[in-house]
């Protein structure tokens, strides 16, 4: 079966767990978008209806996908916004622009505070990547990153 990775803070390790996130059947989408995002008091960690859905362990993992998909530096498409990790790393490297879909009203709402604060161009796009993706135009983006 699946294994899932977690970051027990008080022990400094990653846990390893048989038990699934999601249910068999188990389909969440219908209210993901406005169930309550809860971020622990130092951002360290995110859960929406109870999933995890990004922690700061991940780190290294995503500044490298932050860092293959702005490679060109140009029109970045970037698909989940999370704790924005890779975010921010890409608004590091410097981009010419930065789009970003996220479906989740509370972290939506994190992603436009923090988009005001970057140096580069950040274009925040309400709703689910599978429904807004078709309505962008074709061939925009020089790089895409996808961690949903």
């Amino acid at each position: 079966g699946d294994t899932n990775l977690s970051f027990n803070k008080s022990k400094n390790v990653i846990m390893a767990s048989s038990t699934p996130i999601f249910q068999q059947d188990e389909d969440c989408k219908c209210s993901w978008g406005e169930a309550p995002a809860e971020f622990d008091g130092d951002k360290e960690h995110l859960e929406i209806m109870g999933k995890p859905v990004m922690e700061r362990w991940e780190t290294p993992y995503m500044h490298k996908l932050a860092e293959i998909a702005s490679s060109k530096k140009g029109v970045i498409l970037e698909l989940g916004f999370g704790l924005g990790i890779a975010a921010t790393r890409i608004q590091e490297i410097g981009v010419k622009e930065h789009w970003i879909v996220e479906c989740n009203d509370g972290v939506f709402n994190d992603l436009t505070t923090w988009a005001a604060k970057q140096p580069s161009k950040v274009v925040p796009i309400k709703g689910f990547w599978e429904e807004r993706v078709p309505e962008l135009e074709n061939e925009t983006f020089d790089g895409i990153l996808y961690d949903t």
